[in-house]
């Protein structure tokens, strides 16, 4: 899908991107979304992803803190969480091609399939 925040009008495939999202999203059919900070911080602001300081394991949340590759948004009540972390440090991109920079990993917040998430996130990190 494809999502651009930055334009003053989205386009129709922008806005359907968008609704596809949100309809996956309260479906309870999305866990995931890979995407650009600019994203990030629009669904951010939503409430619309766990928090991975309090999601990942105490040794990947570390290394994340301790290589600075959370990716911090205000949620709607003005806190401040890790809504994200980069796959920077990772094969993601050599592995599907996909060029986002620098991409970032979210948990959705109704992701009804929280320990598969964790698995794929711990694998990607795992790989070299």
């Amino acid at each position: 899908l494809f999502i651009n925040t930055d334009e003053p009008q989205a386009s129709q495939y922008a806005y359907a991107s968008m609704a596809k999202i949100a309809a996956l999203s309260a479906g309870r059919n999305l866990d995931i979304i890979i995407a650009d900070p600019q994203t990030i911080q629009h669904y951010g602001s939503q409430n619309a992803f766990l928090n991975l300081e309090d999601f990942l394991p105490e040794d990947l949340k570390d290394r994340a803190e301790t290589e600075g590759l959370f990716f911090y948004t205000d949620n709607e009540k003005g806190q401040s969480t890790a809504a994200a972390i980069s796959l920077e440090p990772t094969a993601f991109s050599d592995m599907t091609g996909v060029s986002i920079q620098p991409p970032y990993l979210a948990v959705i917040a109704s992701s009804q399939h929280t320990e598969d998430t964790l698995r794929a996130i711990q694998w990607l990190f795992d790989q070299k």
